[in-house]
């Protein structure tokens, strides 16, 4: 999954809201202010309050999203991209690899290539 789950559950949102005014549940006024509403969540998943507090950056939400809502792990890999990550490490074979073995200690084989993809999406970790 190389998406933020918060994204899709907006958008999910979204589709629910229209399907109900298809079939006529809701007034046009409120279909308006559900779809807008919607649409900005969806646009801007930071707003939502799905979220912790902490979870600031869209980086560190995405990661959140899906790392299966662990926060604290979120917050590590954010700390070790941070802390880790040197000038122009994507694409650089022996700076990546560096990044990968801090990941990997906090995090299984099996989720490495999705995390990493995930991380080399992210602008605020270039």
């Amino acid at each position: 999954m190389f998406y933020c789950d918060q994204y899709h559950e907006n958008l999910s949102v979204l589709k629910e809201v229209v399907d109900l005014r298809k079939v006529g549940a809701i007034e046009y006024k409120e279909y308006l202010k559900q779809v807008l509403e919607a649409a900005k969540n969806a646009a801007n998943p930071s707003n939502s309050k799905s979220y912790p507090a902490v979870l600031v950056t869209r980086g560190q939400q995405a990661l959140y999203g899906n790392l299966d809502q662990n926060e604290i792990l979120a917050l590590a890999i954010d700390s070790i991209m941070i802390n880790t990550k040197r000038h122009g490490w994507n694409g650089h074979r022996l700076k990546e690899k560096k990044v990968i073995n801090a990941i990997k200690k906090h995090i299984s084989k099996e989720k490495l290539d999705d995390i990493l993809q995930i991380i080399q999406n992210q602008k605020e970790y270039y």
